[in-house]
């Protein structure tokens, strides 16, 4: 700001023609322009001001001033007192309605016609010192950047305007962000509480605002910033746009209410603005690579995870054939740690007495290898397994860089392998059987027959019946034998129906009343309350509990003792209830080397046992969707029978 010396510059131009009549308001105005500050005439008998200069502060209320009071600038200041030329202090009621102190610099142009000109200086420091500009930018820049990790945040919008308006020294800052889905700027943060300028700048703003503004009272206005602007009073507008190279990224907007702008504003602006600008760009560079790391180091935890935790064993080679690490499957498959192997030989590790390195080498050259055949591989224990191994170049920039050996122990597809074989021949030989016991019925029959013939004809005390009759309970075992043997053979086909269990044992055991005192045995039934109806097969069941009810007595059959027979529904697994069914006694018990066994086709601790009872009752509780158990011990054995029950509502 200029100062004033303590004459007023052209003072006696101003004489002459406040003196002469033919002078109108327009040629003391046009003087009054020439002057570099605001100065306005007074009549101090009117105590009216008859002329204004065209000074900011003047022009937007030109016409209201010319002709009123001064007391409506200067409510404080009595003009009609003053008589002397000389600087007085006052303070300016701004039409914001905000107060500044100023220094009125009152000189008499016409003493007889009390006609004086009054100077408004603005109460200012020192010039500024260039150091201070320098420090000002400078501590403009170290703020910015205190803030650059947090920028992008709404946190960090408001600090980062806050600190501005401390920076600037004044009270309105306004920050825009381009808005990405339209051409518009969007609001995102302001220094004052009540939101001053507006939350969007339109499109048809964008262009008038492409460069830095500096927006005065009285000047024209560009947009809808300065409109509001001047209506809320403000003493200048400075605005710049942000971005870089031409891209727009956004706007700064700084202004204040009382003071004028300081003279190096629009350059502290732009400075800013840049800076600003700069921090966002780096700012969103900043986040999208941590973005990036973030979803990197995901993506390295993934497929660590899943180097770590893939079934098959996996070496990490160089193009030397040195090993760079394994993953556990391997350290687990092969006998050693990964920290073990690091830096060894690839074939000092895979021990084969198989040809390998014409596979590594291959791979060496990038040829993959995605199937290298059965191969049997060494432990480090010196223990074989069977594997398959698989090797993939990786290359970089055209450039093996390491190789993947994928290393699948196949001892459990082998046993698979085996045990399918073994099922195979099973099923084979059991068709075999099946056609084998067919062939053999007719025959036996015709001799069971011809024994009879024979027997009938010979006398009874003829040394040969003894013979015949041994030969006849031979023939009578064998077809015995190839019954269930055709039985355990034939695909059995069920026909089910609804059976209450409870009942329907109860009603076998009566039928089994005889024989249990022909033999000495007492048994014992309990049924438990409960839903105990089954869909099930009755001569299939019927089967069942004779094949285990004649194990029993056949285990008692010299000793005699207790059969018990126990029905009680199961409710143990919800929305599937099921019915329990036990057969017990009290025999000596099944031998401990067969206890695991007794369910196995031709299994038999009976002289005349055909080994198929047990077996073909699991047949036919498996084919009722049951399961049946053995707990034997010495002193009594129990068989469990579980069944799926039938929901009441079924019935």
């Amino acid at each position: 700001m200029i100062f004033m010396n303590n004459r007023l510059p052209m003072q006696s131009s101003l004489n002459g023609l406040v003196r002469k009549k033919s002078a109108g308001n327009a040629d003391i105005t046009t003087i009054l322009n020439l002057l570099p500050f605001p100065v306005f005439l007074l009549d101090q008998r009117k105590n009216q001001i008859i002329a204004v200069n065209n000074d900011p502060f003047f022009t937007a209320e030109a016409g209201d001033i010319v002709g009123s009071s001064p007391r409506e600038i200067f409510p404080e200041y009595d003009f009609s007192e003053v008589e002397n030329d000389g600087d007085y202090p006052a303070s300016l009621i701004k039409p914001n309605k905000s107060r500044t102190p100023v220094i009125l610099k009152i000189r008499n142009i016409d003493r007889q016609n009390k006609i004086i000109a009054v100077a408004i200086d603005w109460i200012q420091t020192k010039p500024e010192d260039p150091q201070l500009k320098i420090e000002s930018m400078i501590r403009i820049v170290r703020k910015i950047i205190d803030l650059s990790d947090i920028a992008l945040t709404d946190a960090g919008l408001s600090m980062l305007v806050n600190s501005l308006k401390d920076i600037f020294g004044t009270e309105v800052i306004g920050l825009y962000r381009a808005d990405s889905s339209s051409p518009r700027l969007i609001c995102v943060a302001q220094s004052q509480e009540q939101k001053l300028f507006p939350e969007v700048i339109p499109s048809s703003d964008l262009v008038r605002l492409s460069s830095t503004i500096t927006w005065l009272p009285g000047k024209r206005l560009f947009s809808e910033i300065h409109k509001i602007g001047r209506i809320a009073g403000l003493s200048y507008i400075v605005s710049s746009p942000l971005g870089q190279n031409g891209r727009w990224s956004g706007l700064l907007v700084v202004g204040d209410f009382q003071n004028n702008p300081p003279r190096e504003i629009t350059t502290l602006v732009e400075l800013t603005a840049e800076i600003i600008s700069r921090m966002f760009d780096q700012s969103l560079l900043v986040y999208n690579l941590r973005n990036q790391i973030e979803n990197q180091s995901e993506d390295i935890f993934v497929h660590s995870q899943l180097f770590d935790n893939l079934i098959e064993g996996i070496l990490v080679v160089s193009p030397e054939l040195l090993i760079r690490r394994i993953n556990r499957t391997a350290e687990w498959m092969l006998g050693y740690a990964d920290w073990e192997v690091k830096g060894k030989r690839l074939e000092d590790i895979l021990i084969s007495p198989d040809r390998l390195m014409h596979a590594y080498e291959s791979a060496r050259q990038g040829v993959a290898i995605p199937n290298s055949g059965p191969v049997s591989l060494h432990r480090r224990n010196g223990q074989s397994f069977p594997a398959q191994i698989k090797l993939f170049p990786v290359e970089k920039n055209r450039v093996i860089s390491s190789i993947l050996v994928f290393v699948e122990d196949i001892s459990e597809n082998e046993q698979i392998k085996a045990q399918a074989q073994h099922l195979e021949h099973r099923a084979l030989l059991g068709e075999v059987t099946a056609v084998f016991a067919h062939e053999v019925r007719n025959p036996l029959n015709n001799l069971s027959t011809g024994l009879q013939l024979m027997s009938a004809r010979l006398p009874e005390q003829d040394p040969n019946q003894e013979l015949i009759s041994r030969l006849q309970n031979d023939c009578n075992r064998m077809s015995h034998l190839m019954e269930s043997v055709l039985i355990y053979a034939r695909q059995s086909e069920y026909k089910f129906e609804l059976i209450d269990l409870a009942q329907y044992t109860k009603r076998l055991l009566e039928r089994w009343q005889p024989r249990f005192s022909h033999v000495s045995v007492n048994y014992y039934f309990q049924a438990d309350e409960g839903n105990t109806i089954i869909k099930g097969d009755p001569r299939a069941l019927e089967q069942v509990f004779n094949n285990l009810l004649t194990n029993a007595i056949d285990a008692m059959n010299k000793t005699g003792g207790t059969i018990a027979i126990k029905v009680s529904p199961v409710t143990n697994i919800p929305n599937y209830p099921q019915v329990e069914v036990t057969v017990s006694d009290n025999g000596p018990g099944i031998p401990d080397e067969i206890r695991e066994r007794v369910f196995e086709p031709f299994l038999t601790t009976k002289p005349q046992g055909t080994g198929l009872g047990l077996a073909i009752t699991k047949r036919i509780i498996v084919g009722h969707k049951g399961n049946i158990t053995v707990d034997s011990f010495p002193g009594g054995t129990v068989f469990k029978i579980v069944i799926p029950a039938v929901n009441g509502d079924t019935q």
